[in-house]
């Protein structure tokens, strides 16, 4: 009796490895097949990135200035449960919040590109934290503040590091840096997009008035 009990017991954990391990590979497959979408929806510029918010949710972002799009989806135990495109042009602004609380970083960079701009930046951010400021950081996020297609303000807020989460817990300035390249690339991206809009606008403006 005892002999079967066992014999089942191994049964059941071998079953809950087996299945742990086909949803870990599923999720995975989702996550490379958005990561290709967003890639071919981009014509091959977008910069991209992955992040977890939770155990069973992965996010994945890309923003391309050629398209002028920032594309967003959120995946959930291997199946997508959001898609949505932001216009970058829509983008107010972008903030990088720590444990909660917005923490202004210097934007300012002679680079010639935003990913350029982003990369210096987010080495200098970096170091500006000191060793107690990271032994305190239990969470970092990224909040984008921006206009839907009807004028109405949104936010949306990605979590780029939590510390409950043992993935994460050492990996904490990796991560944190990404957090602050993307705080960095998507402002940038966002007031390029802004200036070609209203420069695009203008000149269409004075096309107009040229023709009456």
């Amino acid at each position: 009796m005892s002999f079967t009990i066992v014999a089942a017991l191994i049964v059941f954990l071998v079953f809950i490895y087996v299945d742990a391990r086909r949803r870990t590979a599923q999720h995975l497959q989702c996550i490379a097949e958005e990561k290709s979408s967003v890639a071919t929806a981009s014509g091959m510029t977008a910069s991209v990135g992955v992040f977890y918010p939770d155990v069973r949710t992965a996010v994945v972002m890309g923003a391309s200035e050629d398209t002028g799009a920032c594309y967003y989806r959120v995946l959930r135990e291997g199946k997508v449960i959001n898609r949505s495109k932001i216009n970058l042009a829509n983008i107010v602004r972008v903030d990088l919040l720590l444990n909660g609380s917005p923490r202004d970083l210097p934007l300012e960079s002679q680079q010639a590109t935003s990913f350029l701009k982003a990369t210096e930046i987010a080495g200098k951010g970096i170091s500006t934290f000191s060793t107690a400021e990271l032994r305190a950081l239990q969470k970092a996020a990224l909040r984008l503040v921006f206009v839907d297609g009807n004028g109405a303000e949104k936010m949306l807020e990605i979590t780029v590091l939590r510390m409950g989460d043992e993935r994460h817990r050492f990996k904490r300035l990796e991560l944190l840096k990404d957090g602050i390249w993307w705080y960095a690339f998507l402002n940038s991206a966002a007031r390029n997009a802004r200036l070609w809009h209203d420069e695009h606008e203008l000149a269409e403006h004075d096309g107009n008035i040229g023709q009456e």
